[in-house]
Formats: C-alpha cells, sequence, structure tokens
C-alpha cells in the first residue's frame, strides 16, 4: 500500500498471491510487468514489457532512470 514502484516477474497473473499484486497496489505506484507472453491485465496503468526476465530488467532500468 506504500509502494513507489512495483515490478512483477515472469507470472501468468493467474496464481495468487501474484495475481493480487497489481490490485493491490496504490494507484500512484508505477507498475511495471516483465514476461515474455502475451498478458492481458484490467489496469491501464500497467507497463508491459514483453520480454524475457534478464532483457525485460535491462529495459525496465533504462525506463526508471530516465
Amino acid at each position: 500500500s506504500q509502494a513507489d514502484i512495483l515490478v512483477v516477474i515472469g507470472t501468468s497473473l493467474q496464481v495468487y498471491p501474484a495475481a493480487g499484486l497489481l490490485e493491490d497496489a496504490p494507484h500512484t505506484c508505477r507498475i511495471f510487468l516483465i514476461d515474455p507472453n502475451d498478458i492481458s491485465v484490467l489496469r491501464k496503468d500497467v507497463q508491459i514489457i514483453q520480454k524475457q526476465a534478464v532483457e525485460g530488467v535491462k529495459e525496465l532500468l533504462k525506463i526508471i532512470m530516465d
């Protein structure tokens, strides 16, 4: 409830607790989902990085460092 950034890596969002993480994050939180698969999320403010974990984290670092 107090996070500034939430990063979820490699989950289909079908199994709890990972499935509830995005919905529990505050609306002021920047949310990133890193997964190579095509995943649909209900929240519009989730930035999806559709890559494997290593490459996705590299891209995430570029995004948050800018």
